[in-house]
């Protein structure tokens, strides 16, 4: 696999990163065939920002939307587009590569920021510690000409740095 070509997702296990002081996964065993149990069943519990997830509104506003209040239809997008905005630690990333999309930035539903940190993931406390994020003039230019725009996703363990 390229090191342009990269999961979306990745496996769920007790050792993945998680932001600041998000509980890792636990995963317990709660019937064992093993044991005499008539099949093997499992109960992990996870914080909802734990590995590759969504965050909602609420996450940062007090009365915003909630995660569980929208529909599997509304995180389907039909439009994503993906950026290179290859970015070091803590570093904010300006305007200049979202600008660089030109109309494909107001038809895209889902903006996917391919920064590189990924490759940090697992083996680098900088992954947790300066992660990129987006600045200030480039989520104005996000608001202002992303007017489809619904979801962000970036390869990094936060969107803010």
């Amino acid at each position: 696999m390229s090191l342009r070509h990269r999961f979306l997702s990745y496996p769920i296990h007790p050792g993945i990163p998680v932001y600041g002081d998000t509980p890792k996964p636990v995963f317990q065993s709660c019937l064992d065939m093993a044991k005499g149990d008539v099949c093997n069943t499992a109960v992990f519990t996870m914080s909802n920002h734990s590995g590759t997830h969504v965050d909602a509104p609420r996450h940062f506003i007090a009365d915003g939307r909630p995660i569980a209040d929208y529909s599997a239809r509304e995180l389907a997008f039909e439009k994503p587009v993906v950026v290179d905005a290859p970015s070091g630690p803590g570093e904010l990333i300006g305007a200049g590569p979202f600008e660089a999309l030109g109309d494909r930035l107001g038809e895209a539903d889902f903006l996917l920021i391919r920064t590189g940190f990924w490759k940090r993931r697992g083996s680098d406390p900088l992954y947790h510690e300066a992660n990129p994020g987006i600045s200030e003039s480039a989520a104005r230019l996000l608001r202002s000409k992303g007017v489809r725009l619904r979801g962000i996703g970036l390869d990094s363990i936060s969107v803010g740095s």
